[in-house]
C-alpha cells in the first residue's frame, strides 16, 4: 500500500539551485527581458531555491563569475524563496546572455552547484 516496513538511507543534495520563471528583475523592479535590459553596472535582483544550505553562493553573469552578491538570503516575504542580488560587471557589453547562481558548501569549497542559465539582457 505504499509504505515500506524497512528503513531507508537517502542522501540529499546541499545545495540544488534553480532560478523561478521571470524571476529577473532590473535595479528599479521590472521583469528583465529582451525589451527591459537591465543598464551595466546596475544590480539585478534573482529569486531562486535550493539555495538555503550552508556555504557559499555566487552567481554567474555571461561568462564572469560573481563571487561577492551585492544579497544573498532569504527573499523577504516570501517563505522559502532565496534572493541572490548581483551587479553587472561595468565592462560587459550590452547583450543578451545568461545569468545562474550557485552554492557550494563549506567542505568543498571549489565544487559549486549551479542553476540552469536564466536569460538576461543588459542594455
Amino acid at each position: 500500500d505504499g509504505v515500506s516496513s524497512l528503513p531507508m538511507m537517502v542522501n540529499v543534495a546541499q545545495f540544488a539551485p534553480a532560478i523561478f520563471a521571470g524571476a529577473v528583475l532590473n535595479q528599479d523592479w521590472t521583469v528583465n527581458d529582451v525589451n527591459n535590459g537591465a543598464p551595466i553596472g546596475s544590480i539585478i535582483q534573482i529569486f531562486a531555491t535550493g539555495l538555503s544550505g550552508k556555504g557559499t553562493i555566487t552567481g554567474r553573469i555571461a561568462d564572469r563569475v560573481i563571487a561577492a552578491p551585492y544579497y544573498a538570503g532569504p527573499a523577504p516575504g516570501f517563505p522559502g524563496v532565496q534572493q541572490i542580488d548581483l551587479q553587472i560587471p561595468s565592462d560587459l557589453p550590452a547583450m543578451s546572455t545568461g545569468v545562474s547562481v550557485c552554492g557550494a558548501s563549506a567542505d568543498t569549497p571549489n565544487t559549486a552547484v549551479c542553476s540552469v542559465a536564466s536569460p538576461l539582457t543588459l542594455k
